[in-house]
């Protein structure tokens, strides 16, 4: 599972997720607190970083419109809203 958003939302998903799944938080990285709570729910947590350059998106982005892979957009806001 890649957890994009960061914060206390993790804390909120551990008992939702699905026993041997592994937790990639990107934004904040895994606390130890996290990683202590996932092996509660029979759940492992990574660290994820990265850094992104051109090649990598010009990668992703044919992937994209190759539908190899598909994107998921939840909700759109607009710029103007806080």
């Amino acid at each position: 599972m890649l957890d994009t958003i960061g914060g206390e939302n993790i804390n909120r998903s551990l008992p939702l997720i699905k026993k041997g799944v592994i937790i990639i938080k990107i934004p904040t990285g895994l606390t130890n607190d996290v990683s202590e709570r996932s092996t509660e729910f029979g759940v492992s947590g990574k660290i994820f970083t990265f850094k992104s350059n051109g090649e990598d998106m010009a990668v992703i982005a044919k992937l994209l419109k190759n539908s190899n892979l598909k994107s998921h957009i939840s909700k759109v806001f607009a710029f103007e809203e806080k």
